[in-house]
């Protein structure tokens, strides 16, 4: 019954612009759960249930929640979402009074309103595979990129990505669907022009991860984005790690970005550190973060939050603006001044009769004496 409210809630008119309200008046409540149980259960005496039910659900379930004013909503939105896409997936599934088309129907009205989202993701979530595949394929059918300016924000591509996260075997997903939603979605992060055209497509991708049906499809060519200095330079490595595993492809991207002062060689580094933690990886950072004060600095934080902090304080001209925060990097052979390192062990909480032991310590994993620089000599 509740989930009967949920849809009732979720689609009725008169709400405030951009947002489904999650509250209802008593009175409206109590006539739903009497329609629900009059016309789907042919329940007697419907209306004296409806106020029972009103009550024990809020009183015993804690389903509903009272507002004051003869209001009521649900506890948590949330509860309301998974109600109302539980009540969609039964009307399709079992009742069969929403066919296949209306369902795709539903998705082409709603999938650009924020509030709706998160119910169009849990419908998915819910459907047998076949169906959850043909959702995906309409919105991603929906966005034309020839027709696109580079800039503007795709919401079609994202909510199919976390659709596909959400489906139970992405075995039984159509490779071909798979691969055309995978091929869309890299094509606009590598010639985006502008943050807002990529929305959430990447933690969106992550969710769905190694699984991505079709991934086959794609060929890894050395792509990069082509603004070095976009969230999406520094997302497209660990992309490509979570989604393919291919350790290669982000050691070549290592390259490519050597002599970039953009985000381009910290994605990359950062997403071999992350997916392969291993003397292999160390080795092969060493190249780059004697060059490079943040990279020295992801690294350091794999030894202690004081190899973090200290290279952290080479970092020169750090703006308040965190995605320009990576752009002036200060170059790591410079020595480090004691007061940057007792700054970096009082943040990292060590004591100081212990900060020598840490220094050797951090040395020994960097490979050199960062107390002296990376290297010796003078700087080139």
């Amino acid at each position: 019954v509740w989930c009967w409210v949920a849809l009732a809630m979720q689609t009725a008119e008169g709400h405030e612009e951009g947002r489904a309200a999650n509250i209802i008046q008593g009175e409206r409540l109590t006539d739903l759960i009497e329609e629900y149980l009059r016309e789907e259960l042919h329940f007697d005496q419907a209306r004296a249930a409806a106020n029972a039910l009103v009550k024990q659900l809020r009183e015993r379930n804690f389903i509903l929640c009272f507002l004051g004013g003869d209001s009521y909503a649900f506890v948590h939105r949330t509860f309301l979402e998974y109600s109302c896409a539980t009540e969609f997936v039964y009307q399709f599934e079992k009742k069969k009074s929403l066919t296949l088309e209306g369902l795709l129907a539903l998705y082409d009205a709603h999938c650009r309103d924020d509030d709706w989202q998160e119910v169009l993701r849990l419908i998915c979530g819910q459907l047998d595979e076949q169906f959850a595949g043909k959702i995906i394929e309409r919105l991603t059918e929906r966005v034309d990129l020839e027709k696109w300016d580079k800039k503007t924000y795709l919401p079609e591509l994202e909510l199919a990505t976390w659709c596909l996260s959400e489906v139970r075997n992405l075995n039984q997903i159509d490779e071909k669907i798979g691969a055309k939603l995978l091929l869309k979605i890299i094509d606009i992060l590598l010639h985006g022009e502008h943050e807002e055209g990529t929305g959430e497509v990447f933690n969106a991708a992550k969710a769905v991860g190694m699984g991505w049906p079709g991934k086959t499809e794609f060929h890894f060519n050395r792509q990069c984005p082509r603004d070095s200095d976009l969230p999406s330079t520094l997302s497209w490595p660990d992309f490509l790690a979570d989604i393919f595993r291919q350790r290669l492809w982000i050691k070549q991207l290592c390259f490519d970005y050597e002599n970039d002062t953009g985000l381009g060689m910290l994605g990359a580094i950062k997403a071999l550190i992350e997916y392969w933690p291993d003397d292999e990886t160390r080795e092969f950072a060493r190249i780059f973060y004697k060059k490079n004060g943040i990279v020295a600095s992801l690294y350091g934080e794999g030894h202690s939050l004081f190899g973090k902090y200290i290279f952290m304080l080479l970092t020169e001209d750090v703006s308040s603006d965190e995605k320009k925060i990576f752009i002036k990097i200060s170059d790591p052979r410079r020595p480090i001044p004691s007061e940057h390192i007792q700054k970096a062990a009082k943040a990292a909480g060590i004591p100081p009769d212990r900060i020598d032991e840490t220094v050797r310590s951090l040395s020994e994993h960097m490979g050199w004496d960062i107390t002296k620089g990376s290297e010796a000599g003078k700087l080139p």
